[in-house]
């Protein structure tokens, strides 16, 4: 009876040590780890981090870690004249990378820092040197908005000014390196995101073309092979269809593939469907249900196959032209 007891009070102190635990590693990470990350969208939506800087207190001269896109590695260097030099390694090489600009100090507004891309004297951007102190991180971490509908999260703030003297802050340098990453990407991006060639951007349509066809298919009474046979049918005659067209109407066809196939803002209607789909076929199998299983199995593997290959990056808007 004791051991049961004992093994009981072990048992209740976990669950109430592990939540414990969990909130004083938050509390360190936020008063003391420096980290400022910048995000996509408007000030406080943390869906879609952009870049991210680490690195130590503000005034030492070593460089920042940064992080981007698709796991590409950067640094930002602290120079001699008080300037912080960007550097981008696109080939992970492991060398820091090629400079893609710098953030100077500005002498008459300490309050701000200007962004220059690699070999220019014009700046592109200010930059805040720091942001606001709230509620929302304990007053140990600061938020601010940048240019480029972005802002920027810096935490590890408790003891900690956000600049010191001439130096760059974090916050300064994480917003340059995100804008000089996404103005360097903008520029080189001329082709949609998503090309129609492949079988893996067509796997939706033909999901929804065979839906549609679903219950015609079903009165006729199939065997379930011949189901599954006929949506193989519906994707390579629509390949072959989008293949023909491609080669009249190229951007046409794959800009409507991309803004069909594209995941932003649908992660949890993805897992949605991936979990009902995976419960719903454990049915049909335990209960003899084959008929059904076709219909649900496509739509499973179409959905999961479209959240590994398409893009959930945020829509780019064009400016208004102004008649």
């Amino acid at each position: 009876m004791a051991s049961i007891d004992t093994i009981s009070w072990l048992s209740m102190s976990s669950i109430i040590f592990l939540p414990f635990l969990w909130l004083l590693i938050w509390l360190l990470r936020l008063a003391f780890f420096r980290k400022a990350v910048v995000y996509l969208g408007e000030l406080h939506d943390t869906d879609h981090p952009y870049c991210e800087a680490r690195g130590g207190w503000t005034s030492a001269k070593r460089a920042t870690e940064l992080t981007y896109p698709g796991s590409c590695k950067g640094e930002a260097r602290m120079l001699e004249s008080a300037s912080v030099v960007i550097h981008v390694d696109k080939k992970g090489q492991g060398n820091g990378g090629e400079p893609i600009g710098r953030v100077d100090c500005l002498q008459n507004n300490p309050e701000h820092h200007e962004v220059f891309p690699q070999g220019s004297e014009e700046f592109l951007y200010q930059v805040p040197s720091g942001g606001e102190r709230t509620w929302r991180d304990l007053w140990m971490g600061a938020r601010n908005p940048i240019p480029g509908g972005m802002w920027v999260k810096e935490t590890g703030l408790l003891f900690r000014k956000q600049r010191g003297g001439s130096q760059i802050s974090l916050c300064a340098r994480s917003a340059a390196a995100a804008l000089l990453y996404n103005e360097e990407q903008a520029a080189q991006e001329e082709e949609p995101i998503i090309p129609a060639r492949g079988l893996a951007d067509l796997l939706m349509l033909s999901v929804l073309i065979y839906l549609a066809c679903y219950p015609w298919l079903l009165a006729a009474s199939l065997d379930p092979h011949v189901l599954y046979a006929v949506y193989v049918g519906i994707l390579l005659i629509l390949h072959v269809a989008v293949t023909v067209l491609e080669s009249v109407q190229r951007d046409r066809v794959r800009r409507w593939l991309e803004m069909l196939n594209r995941n932003t803002g649908l992660h949890k209607w993805n897992a949605a469907i991936v979990v009902i789909g995976a419960f719903y076929s454990l049915l049909c199998v335990s209960s003899g249900n084959f008929s059904s299983l076709p219909f649900v199995l496509v739509t499973l593997i179409a959905v999961l196959i479209n959240w590994c290959h398409a893009t959930s990056a945020l829509w780019k808007i064009k400016p208004r032209i102004q008649p």
